[in-house]
């Protein structure tokens, strides 16, 4: 007497498993959705709200008082954050082999002053845990689903 065994329904699993492993090796779509960014974004909007920053020298807010700028530590006339709560120029999300870059172009531009304060312990750009949460959820849903976008 001989037994045999039909699976059925193996080459759709073979493709599945075959699409999930494309995906694997490519996450860009996840990684350039407006979720992303969005999430990205509102890491920005964390750290300038409740982020803690070393204080200002007091000679730096005499300075900002005379000239009339904001007193707020890293907010002197409050071009960075608008820059980064809002994903504008010289701000830039880059997504390159499964690599996301977030942060402020190099070279020239009128918030150089970011790296001088980075040097000082105060780092404007971040993706903090919630963020990183929100993105890698995203990217676990890409490959699970598949979603464009």
């Amino acid at each position: 007497m001989r037994q045999s065994l039909r699976i059925e329904g193996l080459r759709e699993a073979r493709r599945r498993v075959d699409e999930v492993g494309e995906r694997a090796s490519k996450p860009e779509p996840a990684l350039r959705s407006d979720a992303v960014l969005h999430a990205l974004q509102m890491s920005e909007r964390r750290k300038f709200t409740t982020g803690r920053f070393p204080r200002d020298t007091k000679a730096w807010v005499d300075r900002k008082r005379r000239e009339g700028l904001s007193l707020r530590t890293m907010q002197a006339t409050g071009r960075l954050r608008s820059a980064l709560e809002n994903a504008t120029a010289p701000v830039r999300r880059t997504v390159f082999n499964a690599s996301l870059t977030w942060g402020i172009r190099g070279g020239r531009t009128d918030l150089y002053y970011a790296r001088v304060q980075a040097r000082r312990g105060r780092r404007a750009v971040v993706i903090d845990k919630p963020a990183r949460r929100e993105i890698s959820q995203r990217v676990e849903d890409f490959l699970a689903t598949g979603f464009r976008g």
